[in-house]
Order: structure tokens, then sequence, then C-alpha cells
């Protein structure tokens, strides 16, 4: 199938027909089928076991979607809770394990009656949030949420990684008779990223139905992280490209923060 046409079938009509973000969560799996939860995993037990300076046992996984790497995690035996703004995604989370504790609502002003020992967030769900305010408020509620010398661990898409992007790019997946476009365009000025995603899902035979989401992320640099780390009350301790420990370089796609919390 030509690029063009791919471009047409992901962005006709995409705005006016553009599907709540809570439909997205029957598909979501599905979509995320070349993802490795189990490695993901791994890797955020070691940096919670080399960067705490006790032994954590509770864990608050917001933005969780459909809590796959929250339902990994608890089968490493933390006590865990999982947040998502998303009914919808929650939902399926709860299907998935009933043992834990998933609750719908919004980490920039949630509140519990609990303090953490660790705050992690995943699949860059900082990105999503593009309002630098709300951004801080949220490092801050984190802060309140967690015991002293809590961590928090999250990762992001850098700028790098859209700046190579030449205007707009799209690429396809098909998996389980799901057939997906995902069209991304980035606005170097503002740093503000849109993904078109369009999702086709086979009925009945060689019939479809067709279902339009648009998701926007902001593009915040290092600088800016660590400046808004600071002035919700955490100090960084590192930031490593993605899954690794080697020091994050100009040209990471992706990288991981840990970030501790200062009294």
């Amino acid at each position: 199938m030509c690029p063009h046409l791919l471009r047409l079938m992901s962005r006709k009509n995409s705005e006016k027909n553009i599907m709540p973000y809570n439909e997205l969560a029957k598909f979501y799996d599905t979509l995320n089928y070349d993802i490795d939860y189990k490695e993901w995993a791994d890797y955020i037990d070691t940096l919670i076991d080399n960067f705490h300076p006790k032994t954590p046992s509770s864990i608050l996984d917001f933005a969780c979607g459909t809590g796959t790497i929250t339902s990994l995690l608890y089968d490493y035996g933390y006590e865990i809770y999982g947040l998502d703004k998303s009914e919808a995604m929650i939902n399926v989370a709860k299907q998935k394990n009933n043992n834990i504790k998933f609750i719908k609502n919004n980490i920039s002003d949630f509140k519990i009656d609990k303090k953490f020992d660790v705050v992690i967030s995943t699949f860059d769900s900082i990105n999503s949030i593009t309002n630098k305010k709300e951004l801080l408020n949220t490092f801050t509620n984190i802060h309140r949420l967690l015991n002293k010398d809590g961590i928090l661990i999250f990762d992001i898409n850098t700028e790098y990684g859209f700046k190579i992007i030449d205007g707009e790019f799209t690429y396809t997946k098909d998996n389980s008779g799901i057939f997906s476009v995902w069209t991304l365009e980035y606005d170097k000025i503002n740093k503000l990223a849109e993904l078109f995603l369009t999702v086709f899902e086979r009925i009945e035979g060689s019939n479809y139905t067709r279902n339009d989401f648009l998701l926007k992320e902001r593009i915040y640099s290092i600088k800016e992280l660590k400046s808004l780390l600071q002035k919700s009350g955490f100090k960084t301790l590192s930031i490593f490209d993605h899954l690794t420990f080697k020091p994050y370089k100009k040209k990471s796609f992706r990288v991981d923060f840990v970030a501790i919390k200062k009294e």
C-alpha cells in the first residue's frame, strides 16, 4: 500500500470523526503487541533496587493504561496501585488482576490517605501532559504522595526523536484482525506532536469498522524537566538512554528519569 494512500486513510475527515480516548482501550493491547512488557518491568524493578535507599514495598503506577506493567510488578511482590483517567482502561486492567487496586483519577490532583515508596509512569505519559503548569502540578502532587526518600521513575519521548521527522511520518501495524495506520506530525516551533491513529477492526470477512483517534504530546527538553522537578521538590538522580544504564545522549529517542523526593 503506497504511503500517500495511507496518509489519506488516516487523515481524511479524521478531525470530525475523532473518537473519545476511552474507545481506544479495547484495541490498546492488540496495538501494542510488539512491546516487551517483561523487559520494561524488569528494568523498573532494577531501578528501584538501585536507587531507593531502603527496601520499598508500595508503588503507584499512574497513567497505567490497561495495567500490564502494573500486573507484572504486582507479581514481583510489590503492593501496587494503578491510576488512569480513562475508565475504560481501568476496566480492562481490572480484568487482568482483580487483586490490584485500580483507580480512575487524574494524577495532577489525585488524593488518597496513603503514601508510596515509588511512583512510576511509562509509555511517555509525561509527554501527554501538554500544559507546563499542569505538569508542575503533577510533579508537586507526586512529591506529596511519596514517602521520605521516595523515588519517581518515568520516561519521555525526546525532541531528537521528533526533529528527524520531516513534516510527517506514517507506518502501519497488522495483528489479530486489527489493521492500524499511524501518522505522526511534529510542530518544531511549538514542540507539539500529533498522532493520528486509524484502527480498522475486522467484523466479518473483508468488512472492517473504522475508528479514528488523535493523541497529542508536548516535547519537553531535559533542562525543562529537571527545572520542573526541582521546583516541585525533587532531585534528579539519573537520566538514562531508554531501558539501559547508559547516560542519555543527544541522539537518544527515549530516556528514563529517576528522581528522589527532597524534604
